[in-house]
């Protein structure tokens, strides 16, 4: 109830917050109250992009060169009529002369009627109308050409230049002029010289008529936006002074626009651009260029529609707004999406439709609104934060430091295992807060914190409780200073009686610090509990698995990993059942089945099973409870029973040693024995004595052999000493010199002079004796039998070969088995207890070495050793 309560304020909260954002920005879109930034805006839209100029307008500047070589400004009206008589000698096709000329001549006035002639002659000149005061903060006026070079021309267009608020010229007027907007501007007008049918219906947006009409207000109508092609110098230029002194090629005006106008800074006609660098203005003739260039491409800019602007604005403010309730993780991609698109729509419409859209407003409220949002949702963060803080709190601590009886059961514990007879705790003022024992002297100098001293009988030392300074003395019944080990102890007892400071905030910073703190002291403690798990699972004896109702793995420990040989990157990929499918379990039920008895009925199953890696687990799996009231895990526990099933294979085998073995020959020797007894005169007899030597050498040879590889089987290799193989093989083969003798057997030693390694050469030479005596025992007289020593890789690799009878294939995986010999009619005579070979291959694994065999029927056999050097 409550949480919905929640969820319902904090949908009104964000309703409130969303209409007043939308508001905010339409009231800012309304009143244009962010035009400074949107002109910084529009500015840049043009400051980083250029176009080709028209090959087909160039401008002939009056410049600093022109001024050198022809003198002050003004010059005579016949320098101009000049100009005009060879461009139109040049075939230029219209002639703009951004040149007032409102005043006549007085010193020569037939140079007006020269200029006045050549006009009309060329037929294709417009000369400019400019607005002007009579006086400051008087009258404006009109200013046209002189009457007879106004009656020359062929059209008149204004030169009116209304600046932006910023003093940036932006902006044209098509149509200007007092009372009512009669005159079209300079450059219009030169089109409709050239193009009048094009231009019969204009762009630009209209300005309302105005509520009185007066004939002394300069109108104005269809403002258009000027689309600025590049920087100033981007129109190419001629030099006035290169034109009339016919210094350039009359070919260039062919077919040209030209545009006659002052370009050195001391004329005055300079205007600042969006395209305009910090000091470099625009003059005003290739400002006109530019409107021109703009009009002619259809590239006229204007401003969208109040109406269109407050629909746009707000639908760029309204839907991030909708979006981040919806997915607050994603807050910031929204916003960062959002300002993009608002710069997108701004360029798209400017570039595509010729409209601009100013993106101020939507960026600033856009802010805003990510902003607050932002503020909102971390205020309900703290707010969580503090209640899960204030649960975790009242949650019963893992240390009970508050408590005094726990301080005796701490000092009690340790007193078992160190020389502790007492304890006293006091306050700050030297009270007695707590005693126990034999209480220690008192001490007189002042412990520091954490540090103990010592004056035995009594050790003391400082802790903080509640931001004081207690002391802790202890009565030491020992002879000798505490130990290093002991001194661990004691300080982790003195850290358990610690306690923290309660310290209240007072301010918002000092409260901000205060939660940090208690975030960090939760983290602090999580993170010790999870190593604390963590380090436990490692440690105990047997693997730990641990996994959902639905199979999913939470936790597995190292030890598990390698009972079941896998890898902590693969388990998270991996189901219960995947997992412990590499298990050979000895049950008649299968591991579903087990799972579902577990996870259905809440039974707990103990099987046996054999691990991937040939260990033998007892596995236990169990119900886990990890959510109170809910049955909804597994927890399966893998020991390893490993040594124990070899132990009890081991005792099953002495006892078959025993009662088979062992028996059989002292059965033997008994009924001999009993024989004697009822016909003494049998001990005469040669082969009963025989038969009496032969069971009880038999017995002789199945104690030692079973001694042998019991010993084997408990060499220690800490033990183990330098040994010289060479050496040891020599002595096996002395060993074995009777039993070869008998049999005519030649024994060939293929060694080096040393191969040096580490292990018991006891053993050694006993293991190299047994596969020395094999290779006689089951070869054919006069034959050959060859042990060989050669250091390869760093191993010493020993080998016995012979040429006797072989081992078939199937007999080979029992070959080093307990008790186990290979029946052949070959050697079915010979007696052996079926432990040389195990014998040799315990001996082998123990000094870390391998042993393998090669063998083909009737072509004999090949045992190779390999041992590790030092």
């Amino acid at each position: 109830m409550i949480s919905k309560v929640f969820h319902h304020w904090r949908l009104r909260e964000h309703f409130v917050l969303s209409l007043v954002l939308v508001g905010l920005a339409l009231v800012l879109e309304y009143f244009n109250l962010l035009w400074k930034w949107d002109q910084v805006f529009y500015d840049l839209q043009f400051h980083y992009s250029r176009r080709s100029p028209p090959e087909d307008v160039i401008i002939v500047a009056i410049d600093e060169q022109s001024l050198d070589e022809l003198g002050y400004w003004p010059w005579a009206r016949s320098v101009h009529a000049d100009l005009v008589k060879t461009l139109t000698r040049a075939n230029a096709r219209v002639i703009g002369l951004d040149i007032v000329f409102a005043e006549p001549d007085t010193n020569a006035p037939e140079n007006d009627r020269i200029l006045a002639r050549a006009i009309a002659e060329s037929g294709r000149v417009v000369l400019p109308v400019v607005n002007s005061q009579t006086r400051l903060g008087g009258q404006l006026v009109e200013r046209l050409p002189l009457p007879a070079l106004a009656a020359a021309t062929e059209k008149l267009g204004h030169v009116d230049r209304q600046l932006d608020p910023d003093a940036i010229a932006r902006s044209a007027y098509l149509r200007g002029g007092l009372g009512e907007p009669h005159w079209s501007s300079f450059a219009l007008a030169m089109l409709e010289l050239v193009q009048p049918e094009a231009w019969e219906e204009l762009p630009g947006l209209q300005n309302p008529e105005p509520a009185v009409e007066s004939p002394y207000v300069w109108r104005r109508n269809h403002q258009i936006w000027i689309a600025y092609a590049g920087p100033p110098g981007h129109f190419p230029r001629v030099s006035y002074v290169d034109v009339i002194r016919a210094r350039v090629d009359p070919d260039l005006f062919r077919d040209k626009i030209v545009l006659v106008g002052s370009t050195a800074a001391g004329l005055g006609d300079l205007l600042p651009t969006p395209v305009s660098g910090d000091r470099e203005p625009m003059p005003g003739v290739e400002v006109v260029a530019n409107e021109l260039d703009t009009l002619r491409r259809g590239l006229a800019i204007l401003p969208l529609a109040l109406p269109w602007r407050l629909l746009v604005t707000s639908s760029l403010v309204l839907i991030p707004l909708l979006l981040y309730p919806r997915i607050p993780r994603w807050s910031l991609i929204i916003w960062l999406g959002s300002s993009l698109t608002a710069f997108a729509v701004t360029v798209a419409m400017l570039y595509e439709l010729r409209l601009w859209v100013a993106p101020s407003v939507a960026l600033l409220v856009l802010t805003i609104s990510f902003l607050i949002w932002s503020w909102r949702r971390l205020m309900q963060t703290i707010k969580h934060l503090n209640r899960e803080l204030v649960i975790l709190h009242e949650e019963r601590p893992m240390m009970r430091k508050d408590s005094a009886p726990h301080l005796v059961e701490m000092t009690n514990f340790l007193a078992q295992i160190m020389p502790i007879g007492g304890c006293v705790l006091m306050d700050p003022e030297d009270r007695t807060f707590l005693t126990w024992g034999e209480s220690p002297r008192v001490f007189f100098e002042p412990p520091q914190v954490h540090q103990w001293n010592i004056a035995l009988p009594a050790i003391w030392t400082a802790l903080l409780r509640n931001g004081e300074v207690w002391r802790l003395g202890l009565h030491w019944k020992g002879e000798s200073p505490p130990t290093p080990e002991e001194r661990r102890l004691l300080a982790s007892l003195s850290l358990n009686c610690e306690l923290p400071a309660d310290k209240t905030p007072r301010t918002p910073v000092e409260f901000l610090q205060y939660r940090i703190q208690q975030v960090q002291t939760a983290t602090e403690r999580m993170q010790s509990l999870r190593r604390f798990i963590s380090d436990t699972l490692t440690q105990i004896a047997h693997g730990v698995v641990v996994a959902d109702a639905v199979g999913q793995i939470i936790m597995i420990n190292s030890r598990a990993e390698g009972y079941l040989a896998t890898h902590s990157e693969e388990n998270d990929k991996r189901s219960l059942l995947t997992l412990l499918e590499p298990l050979d379990i000895a049950y008649e039920e299968k591991l579903p089945g087990i799972l579902g008895r577990v996870l259905l009925h809440g039974e707990t199953v103990q099987v046996s099973a054999r691990g991937p890696v040939g260990q033998d687990l007892l596995v236990q799996v169990s119900p886990f409870d990890y959510e109170q009231d809910n049955l909804s895990g597994v927890l399966v526990n893998l020991a390893d029973v490993t040594d124990l099933k070899e132990s009890e294979r081991r005792r099953r085998a002495f006892m078959a040693f025993l009662s088979h073995d062992l028996r059989t020959p002292l059965a033997s020797i008994l009924a001999v024995i009993d024989i004697a007894k009822l016909k003494p005169d049998k001990l005469n007899d040669p082969k009963f004595i025989e038969n009496i030597e032969i069971n009880a050498r038999r017995t002789l040879q199945l104690a030692d052999d079973f001694l042998n590889l019991a010993r084997a089987e408990t060499t220690n290799l800490s033990e183990f000493t330098e040994v010289d193989l060479v050496e040891t093989a020599d002595r096996a083969v002395e060993a074995v010199h009777a039993q070869a003798l008998a049999k005519q057997i030649v024994v060939t030693k293929d060694l080096p002079s040393k191969a040096l390694l580490r292990g018991d050469a006891a053993m050694l030479e006993r293991a190299l004796a047994n596969l020395l005596s094999n290779a006689v025992k089951y070869s054919p007289e006069k034959s050959q039998v060859v042990i060989g020593i050669e250091t390869v890789d760093g191993q010493v690799h020993c080998w016995v070969q012979d040429t006797g009878y072989g081992i078939s294939e199937k007999d080979r995986p029992k070959l080093f088995a307990r008790f186990q010999r290979i029946e052949r009619r070959e050697h079915r005579q010979e007696y052996g207890s079926g432990l040389g070979l195990a014998f040799v291959k315990t001996v082998i694994e123990r000094h870390q070495g391998m042993i393998r065999v090669e063998s083909r029927v009737d072509e004999g056999s090949c045992f190779h050793i390999y041992l590790p050097r030092f």
